[in-house]
């Protein structure tokens, strides 16, 4: 009778091994699905903003004419502040532009600015 119930318990341990055997593999195929998605999602993903950076870098967008930097909308020649009157104009207005395209490319890179062909 001890070796009948210890047959039925090891029958029973075999038969638990086995379908916990076909969890793990399921769950390993799953596993890798998932895995397989996620990198299919990053691959399209980083397309895309490649795709919108190159697009960026072969279009300009025109931000208006560049003496309206430096003129007000009454034709008014604005005065440069009061920090930057030690630098000369020409190297001022180099600085400013760098600036603005910096800021302008932190826009492009957020995707705050959709760039129209």
């Amino acid at each position: 009778e001890k070796e009948m119930e210890v047959y039925r318990v090891t029958e029973s341990l075999q038969r638990e091994k086995a379908g916990l055997l076909k969890q793990l593999d399921f769950l390993r195929e799953r596993n890798k699905h998932l895995r397989d998605e996620r990198d299919i999602c990053f691959q399209k993903n980083k397309a895309a903003k490649a795709n919108t950076a190159s697009s960026g870098a072969s279009w300009k967008k025109r931000s208006g004419s560049v003496i309206g930097k430096y003129v007000d909308s009454r034709g008014i020649l604005r005065r440069w502040p009061q920090r930057d009157r030690g630098i000369p104009t020409l190297q001022y207005q180099i600085q400013r532009e760098l600036e603005d395209c910096k800021h302008e490319m932190k826009k492009i890179c957020k995707g705050e600015v959709t760039l129209e062909m």
